[in-house]
């Protein structure tokens, strides 16, 4: 394992430390300085080391967000020390549930109804609720997970009717809007999602409690936050351009 320099003398410590001044400056530009700290800066860690994790959370960071399953274990493991908040934000395939529920403090990625029917027996069977977020797929993306907005409704009787779904609490909604999309189009999916979660907001109880909107990653976090987001979902602006993990 890669020795970390100590922070006054290390490059990437100083090169994160910049690059989240900015975010969080870009951050309150959007917001106002009365939401900024109401919103959530999730860094997204994947094909980041440990170390550099280490080091971005020596930097100010707390909440970290991986879309592997294999990598988030290692990570966490490798870090035990530190009062990090991990969030699993990737496709999550039913069996790899059992590896991550409980492990994380939120799920962004609750993408489809036998994902949903898995969490269910897994937090039955830890005796435990795990938090999680609907995946919606506003851009209609046939290689995106998530309900389509006509599935919504379905997806969320579910969770309010079934009692082996007792044990996933409903804090949101996540989105992930197209690559190649205009400003306009993006900024009209992220107001489709707070529009949607403002629907649901309604029938707010125990368990259900949908208030999170996580949209908006480096590439189009400025549009998301101005359309109301409360989680952003930060890697490249963060950590710069990563090669992928090895095999």
């Amino acid at each position: 394992m890669d020795r970390v320099p100590s922070a006054g003398s290390s490059p990437i410590f100083e090169a994160l430390t910049r690059r989240i001044t900015a975010v969080r400056e870009h951050i309150e530009g959007c917001c106002g300085s009365e939401r900024a700290p109401d919103v959530r800066l999730i860094a997204v860690s994947k094909n980041a080391s440990a170390e550099h994790v280490r080091l971005a959370h020596l930097a100010g960071l707390r909440s970290f967000g991986e879309n592997r399953v294999q990598e988030l274990l290692t990570k966490q493991d490798a870090l035990q020390d530190l009062d990090l908040d991990w969030h699993f934000i990737g496709r999550l395939q039913r069996n790899k549930v059992r590896q991550v529920v409980g492990r994380v403090s939120l799920i962004h990625s609750m993408d489809r109804l036998e994902l949903l029917q898995e969490i269910g027996r897994i937090t039955r069977l830890k005796g435990l609720v795990q938090d999680g977020l609907i995946q919606v797929n506003l851009g209609r993306e046939e290689s995106k997970g998530g309900f389509l907005v006509e599935e919504v409704e379905d997806a969320l009787e579910n969770l309010l009717m079934d009692r082996n779904l007792r044990g996933i609490r409903l804090r949101g909604f996540m989105t992930i809007a197209p690559l190649e999309a205009t400003v306009e189009r993006i900024r009209e999916i992220f107001r489709d999602l707070k529009t949607l979660r403002d629907r649901w907001k309604r029938f707010a109880k125990e368990g259900f409690e949908p208030q999170e909107l996580s949209m908006g990653m480096s590439s189009d976090y400025e549009v998301a936050l101005q359309e109301g987001a409360s989680m952003i979902r930060i890697g490249t602006a963060i950590f710069g351009e990563r090669s992928p993990a090895p095999a």
